[in-house]
């Protein structure tokens, strides 16, 4: 008997009770069968020898009970591309396929059509074999996945590929998901709008797509996404004002106008921060550094609402050390 047919009949049998540590459920033993089934189908078509392809179904058949029901599958693109099956991170394969698979994940739900794929894969440098290698990629990439079972799956549509997923898979979409509680319950609950938007934030662990700067579709998503942060982030500031911040933010706010000066909602903010830590000249002198930096840099008269709190700030306006209801334009 090969290997193969004792791997397959094996997945029939009882192999202990569901308390025993070894226990795999039914529907999952299918799913090893699933996955020796394609390691079969891909070994006839890259040719491999008998002995190479038993080799390859026992490996997928062990990923796959490497799964154990009730592991969570999370795909990392807030930093470096990760997939990771309970506490087990998943090789998805070199380059080309972490590059397919990171542009799957940026267009999941979505058809990312074949050319989209070579375009992001070899650029203006196609070579004629790119369409076929496009489709190798693509079945070595669902051997990597096979431990994710179903909440990962890579199908095939007529004029190319669909990466579907839960969004709770996807950190970024985690992100948003916190985000948009979070900015929700800033105008009257700031105490739990810090929780959501730290905890959103929590999430970053890098540049979003960093390591793919040259693949025009994942340089428009990472753009996307560090926006999304950066008004993540101010959002935070807001709901920390709100409950009473002040000069422990003045540090972090000094930094973001630097990285960011053409934000002048951060402006107001490193205003109030100052004038709540008691250091009312340094606020007047940030709203002349800004006013310099806006006009001269991005041909911008600083905003109404930053004009009125430097009226405020010079009226030691008591509101600006109040716990007020944030918004966008609390100045």
């Amino acid at each position: 008997m090969t290997m193969l047919a004792r791997d397959m009949a094996s997945l029939d049998e009882e192999p202990g009770s569901q308390g025993d540590p070894g226990w795999v459920p039914l529907t999952h033993r299918r799913r090893m069968a699933v996955a020796a089934q394609s390691a079969v189908w891909e070994a006839a078509h890259v040719r491999l020898t008998a002995s190479q392809a038993d080799r390859a179904v026992q490996l997928a058949v062990r990923l796959v009970a490497a799964r154990r029901p009730g592991d969570t599958t999370v795909v990392q693109v807030l930093g470096p591309l990760e997939v990771r099956v309970g506490d087990h991170m998943l090789d998805v394969g070199g380059t080309k396929i972490r590059t397919l698979l990171a542009m799957l994940v940026a267009n999941a739900g979505r058809v990312t059509t074949v050319g989209t794929l070579v375009a992001g894969l070899w650029g203006d440098d196609e070579p004629p074999s790119a369409h076929r290698s496009v489709r190798t990629y693509v079945s070595r990439l669902r051997q990597s996945l096979t431990p994710a079972g179903d909440a990962l799956t890579v199908v095939t549509h007529p004029a190319g590929y669909v990466l579907r997923m839960a969004s709770c898979v996807l950190d970024a979409m985690r992100f948003e998901e916190s985000v948009a509680v979070g900015r929700q319950a800033l105008a009257d609950e700031p105490a739990v709008a810090v929780e959501r938007l730290t905890h959103a934030l929590s999430l970053w662990h890098g540049d979003a797509y960093g390591e793919f700067g040259g693949v025009t579709l994942l340089r428009a998503a990472a753009g996307r996404l560090h926006e999304m942060r950066l008004l993540a982030v101010a959002d935070q500031i807001d709901a920390r004002l709100a409950v009473g911040a002040g000069a422990e933010l003045v540090a972090e706010l000094t930094g973001l106008t630097e990285q960011h000066p053409g934000h002048d909602r951060l402006w107001g903010q490193l205003m109030r921060a100052l004038y709540r830590a008691g250091r009312q000249a340094d606020a007047l002198q940030a709203f002349a550094r800004a006013r310099t930096v806006l006009v001269e840099r991005f041909g911008l008269d600083p905003s109404p609402s930053l004009v009125e709190l430097h009226g405020r700030v010079l009226e030691n306006d008591d509101r600006l050390v109040a716990c007020a209801s944030p918004g966008r334009s609390h100045w």
